[in-house]
């Protein structure tokens, strides 16, 4: 039996749905983010999860699509990601720290990733498609690069992405009821008084 996960080529297949959804809607990119406590939305295009700090997936009408990350985690999300999403990112507005200060990355813009996927001009429309998970420094950074930019909540393009499980999908949701089963029937086999959480 092959390992059950989701293939790189599933990933791509994500991104090309979700730009088709992002120019129907008549925006010029979508911008998807992950805190390290709700990193769905990031990993669900790239397979990457931030383990300390955010995550954001920008993605064209175009088709093509960029890896946000903080200084701490790019290499990485180079290693995770790379053979799903090429073009990784360190931004400023995604590290962990609040010190400006620290760490001092040679950091990109948005302005850096927008133009890396094709997408030009000022008067653009950015779409946030997990606007609960984006921070006020993310907001900030999006305004200051792109000040005359429209920009708009299309959470319900996430909705209509995720909502239908794909073969992979429902594999992987099997493999992990099937994990916790066997974990909870031997947690159960050890109960008895005087056991403690720990044991």
């Amino acid at each position: 039996m092959g390992r059950i996960c989701i293939p790189d080529s599933e990933y791509k297949e994500r991104i090309a749905k979700a730009a088709k959804l992002v120019a129907d809607r008549g925006l010029d990119v979508m911008v998807v983010c992950s805190p390290e406590s709700d990193y769905a939305n990031a990993r669900y295009f790239s397979g990457f999860w931030p383990l300390f700090e955010r995550a954001g997936v920008a993605i064209a009408a175009n088709g093509q699509a960029a890896l946000m990350v903080g200084p701490e985690c790019i290499i990485f999300a180079k290693d995770i990601s790379g053979s799903r999403i090429e073009k990784i990112f360190c931004l400023r507005e995604f590290r962990e720290s609040a010190d400006p200060a620290y760490p001092e990355p040679q950091a990109n813009t948005f302005k850096d990733v927008f133009k890396a996927i094709g997408v030009s001009g000022e008067n653009i429309k950015i779409g946030l498609g997990s606007y609960v998970e984006c921070t006020l420094p993310i907001m900030e950074g999006l305004k200051n690069s792109y000040p005359k930019a429209e920009i708009s909540m299309c959470n319900d393009i996430m909705v209509t992405l995720r909502k239908i499980k794909s073969i992979n999908e429902l594999a992987c949701i099997q493999e992990g009821f099937r994990i916790v089963d066997i974990a909870t029937d031997e947690v159960i086999r050890n109960l008895k008084p005087g056991v403690t959480e720990l044991q």
